[in-house]
C-alpha cells in the first residue's frame, strides 16, 4: 500500500453564473501546484517505510509479479476543474463545491512491472512499463467570511 500525501494550492479561474444574485453558482478551472510531504510504503510489517527507499528495489506484488521502482518525484503541477455552490446564511458563506484534480507532470511514481509466467528452467519474464500520476475528485463543504464591504444585490 503506498500512500502519498501533499498540501495542494490550486490556482483557479473562477467564472460566476449568476452574477447578480446573492447565491452564486460557479465553475472554476485552473492548475494545482501540490507539495508532496510524506512518500511511504507498507510491505507486510514494515509500515510508514521511505517510498525513497525502494527506487532500484524490486518490490513484491504478488507470486508471480514484481514491481521495479525507477523514480519517486515529491511534487506535483495538476489540471483543476470544478462547479461550486455558495449561500449566504447571516454574515457567512455556506460553500459547497466538488473538484477533479488531474496531474500535468510527468509521472509522481515510475517503474516496470516484471511478470513471471512458468517455473524453474522453463520461467519466461515479460516486462511491462508503468506510470503512476495523481488523480483526484474532492468534495468540500465550508464556510466563507467576507472581508470588506459587499455590493448590494440587485433585485429578483
Amino acid at each position: 500500500e503506498w500512500q502519498l500525501d501533499y498540501v495542494e494550492v490550486p490556482v483557479l479561474l473562477v467564472f460566476n453564473l449568476r452574477p447578480k444574485s446573492r447565491t452564486s453558482v460557479e465553475l472554476f478551472a485552473g492548475v494545482a501546484y501540490g507539495f508532496g510531504i510524506l512518500e511511504q510504503i507498507e510491505r507486510g510489517d514494515d509500515i510508514g517505510a521511505d517510498l525513497l527507499d525502494y527506487v532500484g528495489a524490486d518490490i513484491p506484488i504478488n507470486a508471480t509479479t514484481t514491481l521495479n521502482l525507477e523514480s519517486v518525484e515529491k511534487n506535483d503541477l495538476g489540471f483543476a476543474l470544478g462547479i461550486g455552490l455558495s449561500v449566504p446564511t447571516g454574515a457567512v458563506n455556506f460553500l459547497v463545491d466538488v473538484r477533479y484534480v488531474s496531474g500535468l507532470t510527468d509521472p509522481v511514481v515510475s517503474g516496470t512491472y516484471v511478470i513471471q509466467s512458468g517455473e524453474g528452467t522453463e520461467a519466461t519474464y515479460e516486462s511491462s512499463p508503468v506510470d503512476f500520476a495523481n488523480r483526484c475528485f474532492s468534495f468540500s463543504v465550508g464556510f466563507a467570511f467576507p472581508f470588506g464591504a459587499r455590493s448590494a444585490p440587485e433585485p429578483e
